[in-house]
Parts: structure tokens; C-alpha cells; sequence
């Protein structure tokens, strides 16, 4: 999908959602799919880097990922095992999306110099404020990388067998949040913890009708969520096509009727909770959440989490996706199947 160039103003486009008539038959379509998003976002520089990661696993996928990054921009951020390292910490396979969760910590030291102070009395650090941004063309690389990850032919998650007792940090912690298999909430897991994610609101027995049918809202959810994908802008392209900073330019489409996600912009308007910056605009995406049932170690995490995707925003880009089309897929849900979906432009 060719991007129209950005002007600068909103622009209102309305498209109605056809039904898929049957579920994709095989893993072929949707490999080929996510092939074809490749070739449309910045990721398509990237195909023999694509080539070599065919087939691999995530140890070798980062040890590929780091050669390159060494060969792009030398040690000056790091040894080949120190960038190995840094995406993979606990220095053995992990799951895709921890892959690409690393690959965004691993950036966040080329998006801006901090300023920190010692908030808890663990010595942990929360951030405070930004100075001087800096290693662009690291951080556009990295964007190329996760693009070229999401586009691989669909692979088994590696799920680990060792127990650990307990995070040795909230910052630990709160990177090992997991999305609600139900909506899009965060939930604070336990180490390794593999039972499926249900956030408080909805923690309940699969059993029940409500589970049932919440789980078959969310086929439609994904369907949604794909048709999405191939219409809002990604981090990437709005950093290398605007002068907007990808952080704030997300913030704005949370609060803008006239954006990506008119859905979760009323959701997050009936919450009555303040968006001014993207730290509450976090908050409000998380609510509601019962602090007062949290360990002081919980809640520290949660401190560091709203911080930290505050900050950043745009790592928040899939959450986004799967806030709007579980709205969405509420709406139709609810009128019985028949929905005209409103998709804001840039």
C-alpha cells in the first residue's frame, strides 16, 4: 500500500468492512500476507537480510541481527556479544515477541540521553525527562529488523522449562508484562508463567458463557485487527516520512475523533481520567487496575511500565491495533454482525 504523503491535517476516510467469507485454510495466505506488508513498509530494504533469517531460531536470528548491526555501525555500541546479550538476556531461546520486545529495549539507549533519579528504595530508577535525542539511523535500522520479523513465515514460540522464583527489579518485572488473551490490558505475570493472560477484569473460569463468548469476539478481533495493520501508519513510516516524532503523533491519534482509532478514542474519553501526556494516556488504556491489592514490588513494576511506554509511545503501536479492532469487534458484536468501520487518515 503506497502512503499517501503527510500534509499535516487529519483526514477522514470511511471504508466498510467486508466479511470474510471462511477462515484462512492453511498458513500459506497469511505467510504471503505478511510477505506483502514487508514489501510495503521500510522492512523491504531488508530481504537478504530476510533470506538469512529464514528458518532460523531466535538464538540464531540475534546473533544474525547482531553481525549486521556490527558490520552497519562497528563496536561503538557494543561487541557482537554484547548486542547477543542485549537481545537475548537470559542467554538461551526465548519467544519471538520477547525478541522483539528486546530489540525495542536495546534502541530505547539511541532514542534520547535521560535524566534519572533513585525513586524506590530497592535503588531502582524511574525516568524522568528527555535531553538529547541521538542514533537515528540505529534505531530506523532496528525498525527495518522488527518488520523483517514480522514478516517470517509463522514459527512455534519457544516456550522455557526452568522456574524462577522472582524478578530481581521491577524494570525486570514490568518487561515481562503479557497482553489479556481477552482485551488488551497488560497483566503482571510470574516468572515464566504459562497459563493464559487474564487481566482482573476479566480473570475468569473458561467455562463460562462469558469466556466463551469473549473468546469468539475475538476472532473477530483478529480480522479486524489484520485489516488495521494494512491502513495505520506504522513508527517507521511516520519517522521517516514526517517531522513528527513518532511518540507524539500516537499520543494524538489516543485523543484525536479524527484519527486511526476513533473507537478507542471515545473508550478513552468515557474513562474521565486526564490525557494529557502519554504516561496518563497509559493509565487510561490500563484502567482500571486495583493497586491496592499490589505488593510494593507489583506496584513499582506498574510505576516503571506506564514510565516507560509513556515515554516511548510507539512501542505501545500494537496495543493501539488491538484496543481499536476489540472495540470494534465489541460494537459489532453487540448490532449482530453488521459494522461500518471508521479509519481516520493521517
Amino acid at each position: 500500500m503506497n502512503m499517501p504523503e503527510y500534509s499535516g491535517q487529519p483526514i477522514i476516510l470511511w471504508q466498510k468492512m467486508k466479511k470474510l467469507a471462511s477462515p484462512r485454510k492453511s498458513s500459506l495466505i497469511e505467510d504471503q500476507d505478511r510477505l506483502d506488508e514487508l514489501m510495503r513498509g521500510p522492512g523491504a530494504q531488508e530481504l537478504e537480510l530476510r533470506n538469512r533469517l529464514l528458518g532460523k531460531n531466535t538464538v540464531q536470528a540475534a546473533r544474525i541481527i547482531a553481525e549486521e548491526f556490527v558490520a552497519r555501525f562497528g563496536e561503538c555500541s557494543g561487541t557482537l556479544e554484547y548486542i547477543v546479550k542485549k537481545l537475548l538476556p537470559l542467554g538461551r531461546a526465548a519467544r519471538w515477541e520477547d525478541l522483539d520486545l528486546q530489540i525495542n529495549l536495546f534502541c530505547k539507549r539511541f532514542y534520547a540521553e535521560w535524566e534519572i533519579v533513585t525513586q524506590y528504595p530497592d535503588g531502582s530508577e524511574k525516568l524522568l525527562g528527555i535531553t538529547q535525542p541521538y542514533g537515528e539511523a540505529q534505531v530506523e535500522f532496528m525498525d527495518r529488523v522488527r518488520f523483517v520479523l514480522y514478516s517470517l513465515p509463522r514459527q512455534r514460540d519457544y516456550k522455557p522449562s526452568e522456574k524462577k522464583a522472582s524478578y530481581r527489579s521491577d524494570a525486570e518485572m514490568a518487561d515481562n508484562f503479557a497482553t489479556c488473551f481477552l482485551c488488551w490490558r497488560s497483566v503482571l505475570r510470574k516468572p515464566f508463567e504459562k497459563k493464559t493472560p487474564l487481566c482482573a477484569l476479566h480473570t475468569m473460569e473458561s467455562t463460562l458463557p462469558e469466556y466463551r463468548s469473549r473468546k469468539e469476539m475475538r476472532k473477530k478481533m483478529l480480522k479486524i485487527k489484520d485489516q488495521l495493520r494494512k491502513v495505520v501508519l506504522t513508527p517507521a513510516w511516520v519517522k521517516e516520512n514526517t517531522k513528527i516524532h513518532p511518540r507524539d503523533f500516537f499520543a494524538t491519534m489516543c485523543i484525536s475523533p479524527e484519527g486511526f482509532f476513533p473507537f478507542l478514542v471515545e473508550h478513552l474519553r468515557n474513562q474521565n481520567m486526564p490525557l494529557t501526556t502519554p504516561e496518563e494516556i497509559m493509565e487510561a488504556l490500563e484502567h482500571p487496575v486495583d493497586f491496592k491489592s499490589l505488593s510494593e514490588a507489583e506496584l513499582a513494576a506498574w510505576q516503571f511500565h506506564f514510565a516507560d511506554l509513556g515515554a516511548y509511545f510507539e512501542r505501545n503501536y500494537d496495543r493501539l491495533l488491538t484496543a481499536e479492532a476489540w472495540l470494534q469487534a465489541e460494537v459489532e458484536h453487540k448490532r449482530g454482525g453488521k459494522r461500518e468501520m471508521k479509519v481516520g487518515a493521517k
